[in-house]
């Protein structure tokens, strides 16, 4: 998708909608998607993505400006912002005020510390930068959750999970239906990945019988994918099972480009139980 943004509508989005939608966001600080849903009837009724931006920001706020389909009320946005920059701390430090937890994790000067969910028993801190804070609330937005980017592969069967960016690529290795291993890796060819890959089988004593689930941007053919399947047997694409989303992109693009994004409707869900 390079630089060029797409941006698609389900055929039932309507102004009659606007008292029953959540905003799902997945971010970077080159990279933004975005989908509105529907909470009672769960259906992706718009979806948007661009990639190698140099101001994320900007362009998110440009869409909160102009896209008329995000003139909307939404009940709550749903945020996951992957900063590649992350700490896990035990539960009684994240529920400690953010001044306190600043005395031992300083984020950066642009930047804040937000406890997500927990994980094993552990709380991951994330940098969410203050010019996205700035940005939701001068549009409004009060009910905002904020997710670690791992939050969309807990609860999934085991494997090696790689959610691959424009230049980076995201691995999480769930065994024994536990967390073992999550880390962004920056990746721009596929020497790299096949560096990263041996790494990771290596230390963490990944065998070749290993599932392996893609996501992301790439493709079935391509260097990235031939790397991989010389290393694993068995290998899929990991897709988001909403029948309403697939009619939203009507097949324009493969449905696990937006895998990430979509399931952050299910870390809402959980989050909600």
């Amino acid at each position: 998708m390079n630089q060029s943004s797409v941006f698609f509508k389900h055929h039932s989005f309507n102004k009659e909608l606007n008292s029953d939608l959540e905003l799902l966001i997945h971010c970077s600080k080159n990279a933004v998607a975005y989908a509105i849903k529907t909470i009672k009837s769960n259906q992706i009724i718009a979806i948007y993505s661009v990639q190698n931006k140099p101001h994320a920001m900007d362009v998110l706020r440009n869409e909160l400006k102009n896209r008329i389909e995000l003139q909307q009320h939404f009940k709550e946005v749903h945020i996951c912002y992957a900063a590649g920059n992350e700490i896990l701390v035990p539960e009684w430090i994240a529920n400690k005020p953010q001044n306190w937890i600043n005395n031992f994790l300083v984020p950066s000067n642009d930047k804040n510390l937000i406890p997500t969910e927990t994980i094993n028993g552990m709380v991951p801190m994330v940098e969410i930068p203050d010019e996205l804070e700035r940005l939701l609330q001068e549009f409004g937005f009060h009910k905002i959750n904020y997710y670690h980017p791992v939050s969309v592969f807990l609860n999934k069967e085991d494997g090696l999970y790689i959610d691959f960016n424009s230049n980076s690529a995201y691995f999480v290795y769930l065994k024994n239906n536990t967390l073992q291993f999550q880390k962004t890796f920056e990746i721009t060819n596929a020497d790299e990945l096949n560096y990263f890959i041996l790494l990771l089988k290596d230390q963490l004593n990944i065998e070749n019988e290993t599932p392996v689930f893609l996501l992301g941007l790439i493709d079935q053919g391509d260097n990235y994918y031939a790397r991989i399947i010389k290393y694993f047997k068995e290998v899929n694409f990991h897709i988001n099972e909403n029948s309403s989303f697939k009619e939203t992109i009507n097949q324009n693009l493969p449905e696990h480009y937006f895998t990430a994004l979509i399931s952050l409707n299910t870390c809402a869900s959980l989050a909600e139980n």
